[in-house]
């Protein structure tokens, strides 16, 4: 990773239940809350890596509650050819756990990266992503060097610049956010994060 010096990673990610469905309440949660059931993949504190941020990364970031998304290659404004990856680290504060879905529109030009099993054996294609993913930040009782926020590396599969959507279900919440990601120069609507 060009920008960060991911310093540790740990054991390989285990994916879920691929059958993962639109975000719907669960019976677990408060009443009133609602969150996806299941996510194709999930990266718990385990999983996650901890390194120094480069100074100033940061100030282009896309950030919605307690999830903040870092593109890699200058912030959310990244370079990307036709179609490829972009390296996206996501940081989740300490104790918070978060969901990420792509919406339906959105995945015949964007899948989402951060189940790191052995990966294929040729170059990534949209359907080597999923399109949801659960972030469980480490608590403050569990050994991680971040304070504040846990990291986890990752990346988009995208079909050329574009503003990537997506929903973003905090634990606890009633419904989700949109968040958007400028990839490649391409600006996104006012309101997406």
């Amino acid at each position: 990773m060009p920008a960060l010096a991911a310093v540790a990673v740990s054991a390989a990610v285990a994916a879920c239940d691929e059958n993962a469905g639109p975000p719907r309440a669960a019976d677990s949660r408060p009443s009133g809350a609602a969150t996806p059931l299941r996510a194709e993949t999930v990266r718990s504190c385990r999983t996650a890596v901890y390194g120094e941020l480069v100074p100033g990364v940061r100030e282009h970031a896309a950030t919605v509650g307690p999830l903040t998304l870092l593109a890699i290659e200058g912030g959310r404004r990244s370079a990307v050819e036709p179609s490829g990856v972009v390296k996206v680290m996501a940081l989740v504060r300490t104790g918070e756990t978060v969901t990420v879905v792509v919406p339906e529109g959105e995945r015949q030009r964007l899948s989402l990266l951060y189940d790191f099993g052995p990966g294929p054996k040729r170059d990534f294609r949209l359907s080597d992503g999923t399109s949801s993913v659960r972030f469980e930040a480490c608590t403050a009782s569990e050994p991680y060097p971040g304070e504040h926020e846990t990291q986890f590396n990752g990346g988009f599969f995208v079909r050329g610049p574009q503003c990537a959507l997506l929903d973003v279900w905090v634990e606890g919440q009633t419904g989700p956010s949109r968040l958007g990601v400028e990839i490649g120069g391409r600006p996104c609507p006012a309101g997406s994060a």
